[in-house]
């Protein structure tokens, strides 16, 4: 048996005495209560890490389900159109002005009543123009008799030239005769030289007035054509003002243009109308279109011809776009859109109201999710991603495309099947998760 022995040390503390068969045994530096500490000690660091990395770091916020509204990534057709708002307007409308303007004399219709193109609606009486064509015809006639008169002349000067130069080739031909009649005696001295020179000198006188009589009636005789035609230029130029002027006493009468309803009539009895004044309008009866105001920034994206679609009465209605008209007022310029085959509704009405979805691009096979607030709060840069569970929804970067009323096209960042958030994000701008509480609602997403 191993006995210890113990002495007391200089300074009072006990201290084992080992003899000579003893042995010092090390005791482990790891021992069972240290490693305890060690791993105590290592998962409060973890934990403090974590939640600083969680609390500290990453920005937070709870919020109750029935707050969101989450929709899913699905592939499906995009339609990339517009929402605008026309007015029914006949596809003709032809306004009635007065020409010449007038007193109402007689009004033959009512407003709003059906009309065929041709049929009196209107007379005007107008006193100084019924003087001015009267007038007119006056100096007409006046300056026809006096182009007659000259026409008259021209014919005159031709019969006395005509005359003049038959009676001075007479003369011609009878001192022609009588020099050649009278030459050979000459010789015989039965005339005198002198009585051959002086038949010499009257022949070729009488020759150079016949030869001058003929160049002037050649002259007047190319000019006359130019003459005669300034003449009926004149008749005609006459002629057409005084068929003017009794077309606009003519157009004291109005009249329907085209068959239709008279659907504005602004005419009283005894009313003076001002020459252009608008008094009324026709509006065809061939059918209708729709004409609706777009915003400035799609007037290159449009083009004759863009599909278009209304629903009236649940009835999906095809359109396209018939004219674009360039002008821009409002920062808004106006199309025509016209209904396309036999699909114009019976019902429809003129100045009704129709919600329409106007095609600007082309549709494509895409990534889309439903359309929310979301993209105006983000700006289409991130989206709130919802975790599998449906606990948590992460911030995540995202690009996205086209945008309809009913969908958001996706071009990268998101696959199918994943789940957003899509209500707005105004109050979580600085936030990189949102803890959800209790079941979250689905967004419908409408193709």
């Amino acid at each position: 048996m191993l006995i210890s022995r113990f002495k007391m040390n200089p300074a009072g503390d006990d201290q084992t005495i080992l003899g000579a068969m003893d042995r010092k045994v090390a005791r482990p530096f790891l021992t069972k209560r240290r490693g305890v500490a060690v791993v105590v000690i290592t998962l409060t660091i973890l934990a403090l890490v974590f939640g600083y990395v969680r609390y500290g770091i990453t920005q937070f916020v709870t919020v109750d389900a029935d707050r969101l509204t989450v929709a899913t990534v699905e592939r499906a057709v995009f339609h990339d159109y517009i929402p605008v708002t026309g007015a029914v307007v006949p596809r003709t409308t032809v306004y009635l002005d007065a020409v010449a303007g007038g007193q109402v004399a007689q009004v033959l219709v009512e407003e709003g009543a059906l009309v065929k193109a041709g049929d009196a609606l209107v007379v005007l009486q107008n006193a100084a123009l019924q003087l001015d064509v009267a007038g007119r015809e006056a100096a007409l006639a006046q300056q026809l008799y006096q182009l007659t008169t000259i026409n008259l002349s021209l014919d005159d000067r031709r019969l006395q030239r005509d005359r003049e130069l038959t009676e001075t080739e007479y003369q011609l031909r009878l001192l022609t005769s009588q020099l050649e009649r009278k030459r050979p005696l000459l010789e015989g001295g039965y005339v005198s030289r002198t009585e051959i020179e002086d038949l010499e000198r009257n022949l070729a006188r009488t020759r150079s007035t016949y030869d001058s009589m003929k160049a002037a009636q050649a002259a007047d005789d190319a000019a006359r054509p130019e003459q005669v035609a300034q003449l009926k230029q004149s008749i005609a130029l006459f002629t057409n003002n005084l068929a003017m002027t009794r077309r606009n006493l003519e157009a004291l009468t109005i009249t329907a243009p085209i068959t239709g309803q008279l659907t504005l009539l602004d005419a009283d009895v005894g009313a003076s109308k001002a020459p252009g004044q608008r008094l009324g309008q026709v509006d065809s009866a061939e059918g209708f279109k729709v004409r609706a105001n777009v915003d400035e920034f799609y007037l290159s994206r449009l083009a004759v011809g863009q599909k278009a679609e209304t629903e009236i009465d649940e009835r999906a209605i095809p359109m396209s776009i018939a004219k674009i008209y360039p002008g821009v007022k409002d920062r808004q310029f106006a199309v025509d859109l016209a209904f396309v085959g036999n699909t114009l509704p019976k019902a429809l009405r003129r100045g009704q109201t129709l919600h329409l979805k106007l095609e600007v691009g082309e549709e494509a096979d895409s990534l889309v999710i439903a359309n929310g607030e979301f993209y105006d709060d983000a700006g289409g840069a991130w989206v709130f991603a919802v975790s599998p569970s449906g606990g948590a929804a992460v911030r995540k970067p995202v690009t996205l495309g086209r945008r309809n009323p009913d969908m958001v096209e996706i071009l990268k960042g998101l696959t199918a099947g994943d789940r957003i958030i899509i209500s707005t994000y105004a109050q979580y701008e600085n936030i990189d998760r949102i803890d959800i509480k209790g079941s979250i609602s689905k967004g419908e997403l409408q193709p």
